[in-house]
């Protein structure tokens, strides 16, 4: 009886880790839409980034810069609203998932969609970039009248 009680408790351990990692990829999906499209802080989404996501941020930086805007103001923020939902989510090659997210963007009396496709990487070994990360996203305009 002891056994399998062992045994079911290490079952229930291992989903419930296995639940936690994919918790934790969407979590990493989440804070980079909350950080690049919500707020448009680039040094937050920078930071959840590697990789193909870190380049393109990193040229946007430049842009913003050359243009002299280097991080739009909390209050342009505010002026538009985002939402955002997760439409589907893929497990990839081992260590990698994909995230398609649908966004809604508006400021008076614009609104578009955009659909966002981000992908996760696992990072393994010591330092402070282990775990999961931002390492590619895609745009997709969407038709204004789209579901």
């Amino acid at each position: 009886m002891k056994t399998t009680s062992s045994r079911l408790f290490a079952a229930l351990l291992l989903a419930l880790g296995a639940c936690g990692q994919v918790g934790e990829r969407e979590s990493v999906a989440r804070e980079f839409i909350e950080a690049y499209y919500v707020r448009a802080d680039l040094p937050a989404a920078r930071k959840v980034a590697t990789g193909l996501a870190l380049q393109k941020i990193d040229r946007e930086i430049e842009l913003r810069k050359e243009a002299g805007d280097t991080q739009p103001s909390p209050e342009a923020a505010g002026e538009r609203s985002v939402t955002f939902q997760v439409l589907e989510e893929r497990s990839r090659t081992e260590g990698r998932s994909a995230f398609l997210f649908d966004l809604l963007i508006g400021a008076e009396p614009i609104s578009f969609k955009r659909r966002t496709l981000i992908t996760i990487g696992r990072i393994r070994g010591s330092g402070e970039r282990e775990g999961w990360i931002v390492v590619n996203f895609s745009e997709i305009d969407v038709a204004p009248n789209s579901p």
